[in-house]
C-alpha cells in the first residue's frame, strides 16, 4: 500500500512537471509553428516573384531557376535556424556547425566555385552569346554553349574545347562580334617600280562591287603603304564585312588581289641581290 501510494505520488509530481512545461512551451510552441507556415508561404511567394522578375528581364533560361532554387534555400535555413531559436533551442552551436560545414565544402570545392562564379557573371554581364566568335586563353572559335561551369566553343576546323569559366571571366576576352563588323586586312608586296597609285586604283575597283563589302562611311575599301622593305614596298588592302561573312570576304580577297596584280601586270615583290663585277 505504501509503495502504491509512493508511485501515485511520483506520478503525480511528473504530471504536474508536464503540465508546467506544456503550459511554458505551449505559446512558443504555437508561435514557432505559426512562424514557420507563415515563413515558408512568403518564402514560396517571394521565389515566385523572383522566378517571374527574372523571365521578364530575359534572364538566361538556365541560370534562373539555379538562382531561385539558391536564394530559396537560404531564405529556408534562416527560417528553421529562426524557428529552433523561438522554441529555446541553442542555435549558436548549430550556426557554428553550419559556418564550419560551408567553410569545408568552400575549401575543398574552391576551383568547381571559382568555375561557377565566373559562369555567374558572364551570363549576367554577357562579355559574349552563343554564337559570338571569340578568342579565350589561347583558343579562337564559336561560343557554342555556355554553361554553368564551363564554355564550349567550336573552332574553325570543327574541335569542340571546354574552357573553365574561372579563368575565362578573369582573363582577355576577344569577342569579333560585339561590333558587329570585322575588318579584313590583306597585305602584300609590289616591286619599287610599280605605280602606287594605279594599284590602289586597280585593287578598290576590284573590290568595288563585292556586295559583302561595306563600300561608305569610315569603313569603305582602303589600299595603304605599310612599309618600304629590301625587296619591295608592302600594300595592304583594308576592307570591312559583317562577322558572319569574314571568312568568305578573306579568302576572295586574297585571291582577287592575286589575280588583279597578274591581270594589271603588277610586279610582285622579289628578292634582289645586285653584283658588283671587279675587271
Amino acid at each position: 500500500m505504501l509503495l502504491q501510494t509512493e508511485q501515485l505520488s511520483m506520478l503525480e509530481k511528473y504530471l504536474a512537471q508536464f503540465i508546467s512545461m506544456a503550459v511554458s512551451y505551449a505559446p512558443k510552441l504555437l508561435l514557432a509553428v505559426l512562424t514557420l507556415f507563415i515563413g515558408l508561404r512568403i518564402i514560396k511567394w517571394t521565389m515566385r516573384g523572383l522566378g517571374s522578375q527574372l523571365k521578364k528581364q530575359n534572364f538566361d533560361v538556365s541560370l534562373a531557376p539555379f538562382l531561385v532554387n539558391i536564394f530559396g534555400t537560404i531564405l529556408k535555413i534562416v527560417l528553421f535556424v529562426s524557428v529552433a531559436s523561438l522554441i529555446g533551442i541553442e542555435t549558436t552551436s548549430f550556426v557554428a556547425i553550419l559556418g564550419a560545414a560551408g567553410l569545408a565544402i568552400g575549401l575543398a570545392l574552391q576551383g568547381s566555385l571559382a568555375n561557377f562564379a565566373g559562369g555567374v557573371l558572364m551570363l549576367i554581364f554577357r562579355p559574349f552569346k552563343p554564337g559570338d566568335f571569340i578568342e579565350a586563353m589561347g583558343h579562337a572559335g564559336f561560343v557554342k554553349e555556355i554553361q554553368i561551369f564551363n564554355t564550349i566553343i567550336l573552332t574553325l576546323d570543327d574541335r569542340t574545347v571546354v574552357l573553365a569559366n574561372g579563368p575565362v571571366a578573369n582573363g582577355a576576352i576577344v569577342n569579333h562580334h560585339t561590333e558587329g563588323v570585322r575588318l579584313v586586312e590583306v597585305a602584300f608586296g609590289i616591286a619599287y617600280d610599280n605605280d602606287i597609285e594605279k594599284v590602289r586604283k586597280v585593287l578598290i575597283e576590284s573590290v568595288k562591287n563585292n556586295p559583302l563589302i561595306i563600300q561608305e562611311g569610315g569603313r569603305a575599301p582602303f589600299v595603304g603603304v605599310l612599309a618600304l622593305e629590301l625587296t619591295g614596298i608592302k600594300m595592304c588592302l583594308r576592307t570591312w564585312t559583317k562577322p558572319e561573312t569574314y571568312w568568305n570576304v578573306y579568302f576572295h580577297t586574297h585571291e582577287k588581289v592575286k589575280n588583279i596584280c597578274e591581270q594589271e601586270g603588277i610586279k610582285g615583290a622579289m628578292p634582289t641581290q645586285t653584283v658588283f663585277v671587279k675587271n
